[in-house]
This record gives structure tokens, C-alpha cells and sequence, in this order.
């Protein structure tokens, strides 16, 4: 997953995350068009705006099984969740596997976080020059300016973290000190245990 801010000056700053996300999820809210009160500007504005929200606290998790009991969880997460949001989104991810794979609580054996978060300035792409010039005979006076834009701050990169979990059931040597697997997701578990969990924010 890669993620991207930009813009500079008086343009509206834009945020992307870039993975398995379908085009009319990020590009289009097809209720809001259909609003006959709401004017073609603030159409688009209200669709910029939830896409770039929900996309400044994209993350994805992958998991690797390694016994019957063990697995492996990598989650990366927008620059904007920082190194504590991705650390949250995977321990509740392992706690939706758990579930999943039909245990209850589960044990962190293992744990790393990485901050793979970059900047960099890039040079304007645009310019514009206005000016005003007065004659006298065979004299022009006069001055001009020249605005640069369509540079400035690119962020990119992902805040990393992975676990390793071992998950266990009633009969399982240290169950009372596992971590209950429902009671980490709260009372909508079953619901992100279906979805799983897409964002730092949940």
C-alpha cells in the first residue's frame, strides 16, 4: 500500500492511499449526485471530502498461518494512523482472526512496528505571470510577477506493524490470561469480525 499527500499554497491538499480499493468507493458517492438541491460545486467538494477522509485512515492487514494454533498478522497503515494507529488496528485484526478461526482469546507471543513514512518537496508545475505596463511616447513602465504552484510537501510510505499470535480455547494451558477476543472488539464484534478492520478509526 502506498499513500500520498500533496498540494501547496491556496490548492486543496490531497490525501491517497493506494491499494485494492474499487474506483466508485473513492471516487464516487452516487447518492450525493442525485441530491437536487445541491449545486454542481458542492457536489463535488462533498465527494472529495469523504473520499480523501476515508482514505487518510486506510489499512490493510494480510496473515500468514504458521501452525493449527499460530499465525503471523502484517498491518500497514496510512501515514496519518501513526506507528499507535496501525499497533491498535492489528491487535484488534487479531483479535477477529481468533474469532474466526473459532478460538476465543488469544496470547501476543511477539511484536514489531516500523515507521516507513517518507517526505519530500517537489518542484512547482505551473506558473503564472500578470503584469501592468504604461507608455510615454517611446517609454514602457511597468512590472510584472510571476506565481509559481502545483508543488510542495509529498508524504508517502506506510506505519507498520506485526504480531505474533497464539490463540487459544477453553482447554488450553494459560486461557484465563489470554486476551478476550470478543471483549477487545466490543459489542459490534460480530459485525468487524464479517468486515474485518479498514480503517485507523474504528
Amino acid at each position: 500500500m502506498m499513500c500520498l499527500w500533496w498540494g501547496s499554497g491556496r490548492q486543496s491538499k490531497t490525501f491517497r492511499c493506494f491499494h485494492q480499493l474499487r474506483a466508485d468507493t473513492l471516487w464516487g458517492i452516487p447518492h450525493l449526485l442525485k441530491q437536487p438541491r445541491m449545486s454542481k460545486p458542492m457536489r463535488t467538494i462533498t465527494i472529495l471530502a469523504v473520499s480523501a477522509i476515508a482514505l487518510a485512515n486506510c489499512t490493510s492487514t494480510s496473515v500468514t498461518p504458521i501452525s493449527q494454533n499460530q499465525f503471523l498478522l502484517s498491518t500497514s497503515a496510512a501515514p496519518a494512523c501513526g506507528q499507535s494507529g496501525a499497533t491498535k488496528v492489528a491487535a484488534k485484526m487479531a483479535a477477529v482472526e481468533t474469532i474466526r478461526r473459532g478460538y476465543g482469546r488469544f496470547v501476543i507471543l511477539g511484536a514489531r512496528s516500523d515507521n516507513n513514512v517518507s517526505a519530500i518537496n517537489t518542484a512547482p508545475t505551473y506558473s503564472t505571470t500578470t503584469g501592468t505596463y504604461t507608455g510615454y511616447g517611446n517609454t514602457v513602465y511597468g512590472n510584472s510577477t510571476t506565481t509559481y504552484g502545483g508543488g510542495g510537501v509529498v508524504i508517502f510510505g506506510s506505519n507498520d506493524a506485526k504480531l505474533h499470535v497464539l490463540m487459544l480455547s477453553p482447554k488450553d494451558r494459560g486461557y484465563s490470561q489470554g486476551v478476550d477476543a470478543k471483549r477487545e472488539l466490543g459489542t459490534d464484534w460480530q459485525k468487524l469480525v464479517k468486515t474485518g478492520i479498514k480503517t485507523c478509526t474504528n
